[in-house]
């Protein structure tokens, strides 16, 4: 057989599935969706997954199959510039950039990166930081702090840190049951300012994460919807934070209630040990305070809100 023959064999089986229904849909459907009958076809191979990360190909095998999952318009972008024939290097630089424009809370600086999970940033407060309280939006920090008789910027975690920690907890505590809408924002700013708004890009740096071990979360929808998600609210949660900073600091007798408050519930916590500490003494100290534009205690006439309890991170950090 010659290639003329060869061409001929090739239109006629080609006009031939065309003209059959099922066969016409099971050639559009291998057209668009390559990978279609082709389940794990790299994701649990050891080949792929222990090779060289510097492989450009590798890398974009593996996330060509992953995008078929979890981004589909970018596994289609790169199942098109596949048929282009497109340089592998610049492929691969496309596919991150598809990948970054899908996913928030962190991005892929290369490809190569695909081989260890969704990529996360912590945003919480790095105490131990003078670069990070150096920054315009995070000097007033500093102040609030200063409130709270905890020196921060310098090169270790403060002494302190960790009883105020506990007396910022009682005092979110009873600044949400206010209702006030500054007030609570005043909550999230404490909260974020203890790593204790119970989400973990909020609570913790990059560097908190990486001494922790955790493990980034797999390439899996569930698990990208759950990442952008927590990324999400992380950023409400100090967007909420940095209202309350603002208002307090233009509100000097909020100023002084808080002190007042944090000294109050810092006296009534030396009766009770560290460890001893419960949820139930935290809600006990927190209906005794009173607030800057409140005539009553917090807890006169108002029922109990549904409470989501928070980890103490104060508490139990060492």
């Amino acid at each position: 057989m010659n290639l003329s023959d060869l061409q001929e064999a090739v239109a006629l089986l080609s006009a031939a599935t065309l003209a059959d229904p099922l066969l016409a849909l099971c050639s559009s459907l291998a057209w668009l969706d390559p990978l279609v009958a082709q389940e794990d076809l790299f994701a649990d191979d050891e080949t792929y997954l222990y090779a060289d990360t510097r492989d450009d190909w590798i890398n974009i095998a593996l996330a060509w199959e992953m995008t078929r999952q979890c981004f589909p318009t970018v596994y289609a972008e790169t199942t098109l510039a596949l048929r282009h024939e497109i340089n592998g290097e610049q492929l691969a630089d496309q596919v991150c950039q598809g990948i970054n424009r899908q996913i928030l809370g962190g991005e892929l600086h290369d490809l190569e990166q695909i081989h260890f999970g969704l990529p996360f940033f912590g945003i919480g407060i790095d105490l131990t930081s003078p670069e990070f309280f150096a920054e315009t939006a995070n000097t007033p920090l500093r102040q609030v702090y200063a409130m709270l008789g905890v020196p921060v910027g310098g090169y270790a975690i403060p002494d302190s840190y960790h009883p105020a920690a506990q007396v910022a907890h009682v005092l979110a505590y009873s600044l949400r049951q206010t209702g006030d809408p500054n007030h609570i924002n005043l909550a999230w700013l404490l909260d974020w300012m203890f790593a204790q708004t119970g989400n973990t890009a909020a609570d913790y740096t990059d560097d908190d994460l990486y001494e922790m071990g955790l493990e980034p979360l797999p390439w899996q929808p569930d698990e990208v919807e759950f990442n952008a998600l927590m990324h999400a609210e992380a950023a409400e949660i100090i967007g909420f934070a940095r209202q309350g900073m603002a208002h307090l600091l233009s509100t000097p007798a909020l100023q002084i209630t808080l002190r007042a408050n944090f000294e109050k519930v810092t006296r009534s916590m030396r009766k009770v040990k560290r460890y001893d500490f419960t949820e139930a003494h935290a809600h006990r100290l927190a209906n005794r305070l009173r607030w800057a534009d409140g005539a009553e205690p917090v807890d006169a006439g108002r029922a109990n809100p549904d409470f989501e309890t928070l980890s103490l991170r104060g508490a139990d950090a060492a």
